[in-house]
């Protein structure tokens, strides 16, 4: 179960257990864009806190798509409120460069030209039946919620050995 993806060497300061959030923008964003969100994310990084105690945290744009944030604090868990905060500073942030932020719903995977494609999960189920997504279409997970799940590669991998195996029938030995 090889990925040509290698997310290994990101978030290093982080052990396996911290938390992780991908977010995913609906499309491919420019690398202003990139480089704008990379600061704007720096920024709130630096006051993020959690019932009053600082959120260690770090930012990675993979793929043009994906944003991909590591978190944790020195001890306890961060709370609701801090992941709220989280969110909205990306919807703002979003708003701010003209980024829209994907459904949770939506399907992403790599085409035959390595593009990164987004779907509806509808359209990604007629893909499979026309033969246009295989078994070896790699998907991306972006239900992981540890940075070790993607260091295990499990963000970037076949969708034989991905949920969308499970869900779409693509699940067979390969």
């Amino acid at each position: 179960m090889s990925s040509k993806f290698s997310y290994n060497d990101l978030f290093s300061e982080f052990p396996d257990h911290a938390h992780l959030w991908i977010f995913a923008s609906e499309n491919p964003m420019s690398s202003a864009q990139e480089d704008q969100l990379m600061e704007k994310a720096k920024t709130f990084f630096a006051s993020w806190v959690s019932h009053g105690r600082r959120v260690k945290a770090a930012t990675e744009v993979k793929n043009g798509q994906f944003l991909l944030i590591a978190a944790e604090l020195d001890e306890g868990e961060i709370s609701g409120c801090g992941i709220d905060a989280l969110t909205s500073a990306l919807k703002a942030f979003g708003e701010t460069l003209g980024i829209t932020w994907a459904s949770s719903l939506d399907v992403f995977f790599m085409d035959s030209i390595g593009q990164v494609v987004r779907t509806s999960r509808s359209d990604f189920r007629k893909l499979v039946q026309h033969g246009s997504v295989t078994p070896e279409t790699t998907v991306f997970d972006l239900s992981i919620t540890r940075v070790g799940e993607l260091r295990n590669g499990q963000f970037a991998r076949p969708a034989y050995a991905s949920w969308h195996g499970r869900v779409y029938g693509l699940a067979q030995a390969v």
